[in-house]
């Protein structure tokens, strides 16, 4: 008796993208499209601390992946957790969505994605010294923070 599968779905690609060093996942060719999916998953997810472990691995597959995808042309992420029994049903889905599938790749087309990390200081705490970050407005910008100090302190 064969155990019960499931898919999970990664995102969206153009059908003539090839992505080198991606993972290995399932793509399923439509017009206009591909669908990007990992390979059959069990279908019931591990319990308690081995969920985390087993959610963990499915962000990075689908992050890797994407990736591949990335450097060859332009993805369309799908949200985290969309499952499917098997690949016939998700083919089924992206064929009833193409039309709003195609537009999102549209949309995405030549878009790059860009990280940014904000560090946040205690309020009146002094901002690091880092290249380009206003420092020569930073004096009048504490002498105004040091002049509404004083008029919380009366």
């Amino acid at each position: 008796m064969s155990r019960p599968t499931t898919y999970m779905l990664l995102g969206f690609s153009l059908p003539q993208t090839a992505a080198r060093n991606a993972p290995e996942h399932a793509r399923i060719c439509l017009p206009g499209m591909a669908a990007l999916a990992t390979l059959p998953l069990p279908s019931t997810p591990p319990q308690s601390e081995a969920r985390t472990g087993w959610e963990t691995g499915l962000v990075l597959l689908q992050n890797a992946v994407l990736a591949a995808y990335v450097q060859a042309g332009d993805v369309l992420p799908a949200r985290f957790g969309r499952f499917f029994s098997d690949l016939d049903t998700l083919r089924t889905r992206a064929s009833a969505d193409h039309s709003r599938i195609c537009q999102g790749l549209a949309r995405v087309a030549g878009m790059q994605e860009y990280g940014f990390k904000l560090r946040l200081t205690a309020r009146g705490a002094a901002a690091p010294d880092l290249p380009g970050s206003g420092r020569d407005r930073m004096p009048s910008r504490l002498r105004a923070g040091d002049a509404g100090a004083r008029l919380n302190a009366d």
